[in-house]
């Protein structure tokens, strides 16, 4: 019994296998699902690609006429200045001028210590910068701020 149910099992597989590749066909397979990696390397021919085939490339066609003029941008910062704030113990601001705005700073530390601290004011007219030692001490501390105008 145990055998009987075996070859017929086998055969229902291989019938099974059989048949759906003999229904499957260009019809069952949506168009762009098929890739260069599902096509057998030199299995296609030119027949197989109803003018589909291009040619060599053609040459460079001339060159277009020139597109009509940008609009003109804004002038942009004419003015650049460096401007430095005074010497604090532990803090500095450096301040822009009225009409100048703060792109950039920093900061001098005298003798030995760190910023941990360095920082546009909110109005971004201006620098800040703070300054300790190793153990926590403020030291002498300088500002520069970077100050642009139209």
């Amino acid at each position: 019994m145990k055998v009987l149910v075996a070859v017929v099992a086998t055969a229902l597989v291989c019938a099974a296998t059989a048949g759906a590749a003999a229904v499957i066909d260009g019809r069952d397979v949506r168009d762009g699902s098929l890739t260069g990696r599902d096509v057998k390397n030199k299995s296609l021919t030119t027949r197989d690609f109803r003018g589909s085939v291009r040619g060599p490339r053609g040459s460079r066609g001339p060159q277009g006429p020139a597109g009509p003029a940008g609009a003109r941008g804004s002038a942009g910062a004419t003015n650049v200045t460096v401007r430095s704030g005074p010497v604090g113990s532990g803090n500095s601001i450096a301040l822009c001028h009225s009409g100048e705005r703060a792109v950039g700073g920093g900061g001098d530390v005298s003798g030995l210590g760190w910023l941990y601290n360095s920082r546009p004011n909110l109005a971004a007219t201006g620098w800040g910068v703070e300054a300790d030692d190793q153990a926590g001490n403020p030291v002498n501390v300088q500002a520069w701020v970077v100050c642009v105008a139209p």
